[in-house]
This record gives structure tokens, C-alpha cells and sequence, in this order.
């Protein structure tokens, strides 16, 4: 019995808890250490895109981003790379238990974008968008150009 307890020690510890201070947009957050953190494996549509007006469903999904997660504790958990070339972490979001990576996909709120050596959960992510794909959901239903 001893034994399982250490191993649910292990399977949590890989996990930082953060605070979020403010959310930059759909797949971005800024953490109250000044940190900013990239959402691994999805890219939502861009509130400045090429510095105009936003791409289709960009303030949709800085808005859900907002909800689920603005002022809120959160956990984050890495894949292998530490950082992107912009020097924000890289890493999978949960807020009260939910994997806010897999439920943006999951409600058509980004695309899939999975970059090699972070693609731990590229089976889970894939079957998400299909998902909001099928059911039309979110960007798949709002915007002509995918």
C-alpha cells in the first residue's frame, strides 16, 4: 500500500503551481512572476494578426482563455522542451483538474499545432479537434478559412 502512495507522489510532483496575472491571448497566459507560458500543442487564431484586425474567432478564444483561467491558481506541467523561441514556457495548463490545451481543442477554440519533441499528448489533442470538427464547434463552425 506504501508503494502506491509513492507513486501518486511522483505522478503530481512533476507539476509547478503557478498564479495567472493576466491573459495575453487564446493560447498564451502571463504568470504573477512575469513568466509567460505558451500553451503546448494548439494555436488559437491571433488578436494582432500582422499587427490588423484580429483572425476569425481570436477574441472568442482570449475571452474562453479569460474565463477558464484569468486570476485563477493553476498547475503546469512541461513536455520536453523548456521554452519556445520567444522564451516562454512551454507547458499543458490544468485549472481545477481540466487540461485547458485539450478543452480549447475540444471546443473549437484552436487548432492543432504540434511541434516536435512536444507531442506527449498529440494522440489525446488530435482526437479533441476531430471532435470539434465533427460537431462543428467553435472556429470550425464561425470561420471560412482553415
Amino acid at each position: 500500500e506504501s508503494d502506491n502512495i509513492a507513486v501518486k507522489e511522483i505522478a503530481f510532483s512533476n507539476r509547478e503551481k503557478a498564479k495567472v496575472a493576466y491573459v495575453v491571448d487564446g493560447d498564451t497566459i502571463e504568470l504573477t512572476d512575469k513568466r509567460r507560458v505558451r500553451y503546448i500543442g494548439i494555436n488559437t487564431p491571433e488578436i494582432n494578426f500582422g499587427k490588423g484586425n484580429p483572425q476569425c474567432f481570436a477574441t472568442d478564444a482570449a475571452r474562453i482563455n479569460k474565463e477558464l483561467v484569468a486570476g485563477q491558481d493553476i498547475e503546469m506541467e512541461k513536455d520536453v522542451s523548456q521554452t519556445d523561441k520567444y522564451g516562454r514556457l512551454l507547458r499543458f495548463v490544468y485549472a481545477d483538474d481540466v487540461l485547458i490545451n485539450d478543452f480549447l481543442l475540444r471546443q473549437g477554440y484552436a487548432r492543432l499545432e504540434q511541434v516536435p519533441p512536444d507531442t506527449r499528448l498529440s494522440q489525446q489533442f488530435k482526437e479533441a479537434v476531430s471532435e470539434a470538427k465533427e460537431n462543428k464547434r467553435g472556429l470550425w463552425k464561425t470561420c471560412e478559412k482553415l
